[in-house]
């Protein structure tokens, strides 16, 4: 009894030894093999990261393009208090003033009215004030046109971002239940070998020990 109970647990630690340099091998995360559902995870995950980085590109467009916008309105500004004093003095000694070479230039590059003379009168300046006016109120409307599109692609932006991370969580869940799901008595070619391989190591250890006492009782006899 002693001799067969040693066998036993002989048996199952040989057993329990072997299955588990065959389970780490069969539980090698193989990217090619982690089935179709996991691979098309991958595959969706990396076209939704792929598309968010089209999105961040398009976000930072259109960020450069809100901050030059926002350049030209503080140069406006500066140009209309530099048109306002001017206005002022014109006003105040009932003469003309010198419109600054910066404002002139910039004006007529942009096709703004102002006289189109050096000096202006207060009414010619009240002309040149009206212009960068309307061009500041086009630039803010254009601002904020810019930042419409900039939020939307924000928000497609981190809805890829997002859903790449939801497939590569999944994918995560799906190899771990993999590997802790599989043991040797699992589906695998190395769990079905290494099972097989417990089975016979037991009965032939208990065939063994049958063996053994036929023997003894057939002296005795």
């Amino acid at each position: 009894m002693k001799k067969s109970i040693i066998c036993l647990i002989t048996a199952f630690v040989l057993a329990l030894s072997l299955s588990f340099p065959a389970f780490a091998a069969s539980t090698t995360l193989d990217p090619n093999a982690l089935g179709p559902e996991a691979s098309m995870q991958l595959m969706f995950a990396k076209l939704q990261l792929a598309q968010a980085e089209i999105m961040k590109e398009q976000v930072q467009g259109r960020m450069e393009q809100i901050q030059a916008l926002q350049e030209e309105q503080r140069l406006i500004s500066g140009y209309l208090n530099a048109a306002r004093q001017a206005k002022s003095s014109a006003e105040s000694t009932d003469s003309e003033t010198e419109i600054p070479a910066d404002i002139a230039q910039y004006m007529r590059n942009n096709g703004l009215s102002y006289g189109g003379d050096t000096l202006l009168s207060a009414e010619e300046w009240d002309v040149a004030i009206s212009s960068l006016t309307s061009r500041l109120e086009q630039l803010g409307t254009q601002t904020q046109q810019q930042m419409v599109y900039m939020q939307d692609y924000l928000g497609q932006y981190n809805s890829y971002l997002n859903g790449a991370n939801q497939q590569i969580n999944t994918m995560n869940q799906t190899i771990t239940s993999l590997a802790r799901g599989q043991s040797m008595y699992g589906d695998s070619d190395a769990g079905l070998a290494v099972t097989a391989l417990a089975i016979g190591l037991v009965l032939g250890c208990l065939v063994t020990v049958s063996a053994q006492k036929i023997r003894r009782k057939a002296q005795k006899a």
